[in-house]
């Protein structure tokens, strides 16, 4: 990821640098496709200040890196997630780029090339008033037109840090601050850095990034398990050997007797399955949290682990993982929650 995120930086320079060769030739030529000018030096075009036209100059720059470098970081984040998401995982993550590398730019492209000439071409129609000159300052004209496109740019940002976020199991049920932090840093930034022809709107439409990446950062499918990260630290058995458990939660296609909902004791993994033997990606799910968490017990609920697949419990041993079982589907007292929370405390010793 370090290295990920070093490549796009690079990138993002790499163009900057690029863009500011041509950025002139590229304002020259939007100029001429904008219904504000009556002769061929465009006299009713200014310069009010010339630090805002620098300003808007290098805004630009930025902009055009940016909008360059969002491929390439798209390609980046797919080929680093790939091998590491289910089937269903891949397909919103590639989604989420598509709209990122491809959907956003053509916006920015059909927001320079279409939107702003007509609305401009509306309002000098709307605000003509006879005998009065009408003169253009060529920043502010810039301004609305690089605003519209950071507005789009941030927006993408926050949809693809938010949503990978979640992806990666940084964000789950109780750990908000991360996300927190995400959506006020996006937030802020528009605030904070959208042009003057904003005001008054600028914390509307941060509400409204922050909120629209948001919902579509909820969009993400289910975890297999429950949640996607655990947070599991190493206890010791009876005879003092260090081991790491996971209590698996399987409801046997609502047969089994769930966990009690305030069960949860610290350093142990409870993924949560509705039929492990027959879902393939509950298994993956499984397996790959004994793989990456380290996990020595596993204990399932419903039965003794016998009728999991043979390739799981084969996988799951070859990686130093037992399998045990509580037998709630053979015992009528599962029915009580008491007697199940003493079943699974006896099962942490």
């Amino acid at each position: 990821m370090h290295r990920l995120l070093r490549t796009s930086i690079i990138a993002l320079g790499i163009s900057c640098l690029f863009w500011s060769f041509f950025v002139s030739h590229i304002m020259s030529a939007w100029l001429d496709l904008l219904p504000l000018h009556t002769g061929p030096e465009n006299e009713n075009l200014s310069i009010y200040g010339p630090f805002d036209w620098i300003e808007a100059r290098w805004s630009l720059v930025l902009v055009l890196a940016f909008t360059s470098a969002m491929p390439l970081t798209s390609i980046l984040i797919q080929r680093f997630s790939h091998s590491g998401l289910l089937p269903s995982e891949r397909s919103w993550l590639f989604s989420v780029l598509l709209i990122s590398s491809i959907l956003v730019p053509l916006l920015i492209i059909a927001v320079w090339a279409f939107v702003i000439p007509k609305l401009i071409g509306f309002v000098k129609i709307a605000s003509s008033l006879d005998g009065v000159g009408i003169s253009y300052d060529a920043a502010s004209v810039f301004s609305l037109a690089l605003g519209a496109s950071w507005i789009l740019i941030v927006w993408s940002l926050t949809v693809v840090s938010i949503g990978l976020a979640r992806l990666y199991g940084l964000i789950e049920f109780a750990e908000t601050r991360l996300r927190y932090r995400i959506l006020i840093i996006s937030g802020g930034t528009l605030v904070i850095t959208l042009p003057v022809e904003f005001d008054g709107l600028r914390l509307l439409i941060a509400i409204c990034i922050t909120s629209s990446a948001d919902a579509i950062s909820r969009t993400i499918p289910v975890a297999p398990l429950g949640r996607r990260r655990f947070d599991i630290t190493d206890m010791q058995d009876t005879e003092g050997t260090p081991i790491r458990i996971a209590l698996l939660d399987c409801g046997c296609e609502d047969s089994c007797p769930r966990f009690p909902q305030y069960f949860e004791p610290p350093g142990v993994a409870i993924p949560r399955c509705d039929a492990l033997c027959l879902n393939k990606p509950e298994q993956d799910g499984i397996l790959d949290l004994a793989l990456h968490s380290g996990i020595t017990r596993l204990v399932v609920s419903g039965c003794d682990g016998t009728p999991m697949p043979l390739v799981l419990r084969t996988s799951l041993r070859t990686r130093g993982c037992e399998v045990r079982g509580l037998n709630w589907l053979d015992e009528n007292s599962s029915r009580d929650e008491s007697w199940r929370v003493n079943s699974l405390n006896d099962a942490l010793l």
